[in-house]
């Protein structure tokens, strides 16, 4: 019998992208699937929008769960939606995203294959039929990434190592996908289209970037005290004084790591929403 894989999709005021991303879902070729769709406070159509879709598509082997909730923005949607999923596996659909029908279905066959933790595979941005092409500059990087929340899927057991999305920042994603790092998730990095991200003028934010920024000099100030405290514990073993040179290596190899794997999350361009 095939696991169960709970996708979570929170959603604030996205009557005008909803319905697609939904339909994605209810088109993947794999079953069974429990979708948790919390509403975030929408005063718009997107609760309206979600029960037809669940009178629509509620199936034995397609269980549908509608949560509304007062607006809390989208960290705390997607924790919400966490509590009630069912499944041995997660999956993350943001309500202006949209999936390849396979997503599920090749990126669970990979995980399972593998005994690592998660896979995430290659998002596609696109432009929103409404943005008019005078201002698309105004994001520059537009090819597919790795690293996108849409593009996850991960093991039940694996996310709860790493814990709930923080609900009192901005780049909410960006902070998970570290502390998952730092906790030693082993990834799958499969590069295959899956997923589909829409580029419009609501979820583009500086303080995206400023959150970014502040997120990873916490991470690189906590990777920076670690290597500092390996190299005194292990002057201490031999009975010297830790040197300088030591620590300054230890601490630019971690620097250099997480560097890398931070340019590859940022590069998804990841937005804020309410």
């Amino acid at each position: 019998m095939n696991p169960l894989v709970s996708i979570v999709v929170p959603a604030y005021n996205a009557e005008k992208y909803l319905g697609e991303a939904l339909e994605s879902i209810a088109a993947q070729t794999y079953r069974p699937l429990q979708l948790v769709f919390v509403d975030d406070g929408s005063t718009d159509a997107t609760a309206s929008i979600a029960a037809q879709f669940q009178d629509a598509h509620q199936r034995d082997d397609f269980q549908i769960e509608i949560l509304r909730q007062p607006n809390a923005k989208i960290a705390a949607a997607r924790n919400t939606a966490i509590t009630r999923a069912r499944g041995d596996f997660l999956a993350f659909c943001d309500a202006d995203d949209f999936w390849e029908p396979h997503k599920i279905e090749t990126q669970l066959c990979a995980l399972e294959n593998s005994g690592k933790d998660a896979i995430t595979s290659l998002l596609r941005p696109f432009w929103s039929p409404e943005i008019p092409p005078e201002q698309h500059h105004a994001v520059p990087a537009m090819q597919p990434a790795l690293h996108g929340i849409t593009a996850l899927l991960i093991r039940r057991e694996a996310f709860e190592r790493v814990g709930p999305f923080k609900e009192s920042q901005h780049a909410e994603w960006i902070e998970w996908m570290i502390r998952a790092r730092e906790t030693g998730l082993q990834f799958i990095e499969q590069h295959e289209i899956v997923a589909h991200r829409r580029i419009h003028l609501e979820n583009n934010s500086r303080k995206n970037e400023v959150a970014r920024l502040e997120i990873l000099k916490a991470a690189l100030d906590r990777r920076r005290a670690l290597a500092q405290n390996a190299s005194a514990q292990n002057a201490l073993a031999q009975n010297s004084a830790p040197t300088a040179s030591a620590s300054a290596n230890a601490e630019e190899s971690h620097s250099q790591n997480l560097g890398a794997f931070s340019a590859k999350v940022a590069h998804t361009g990841e937005r804020v929403r309410d």
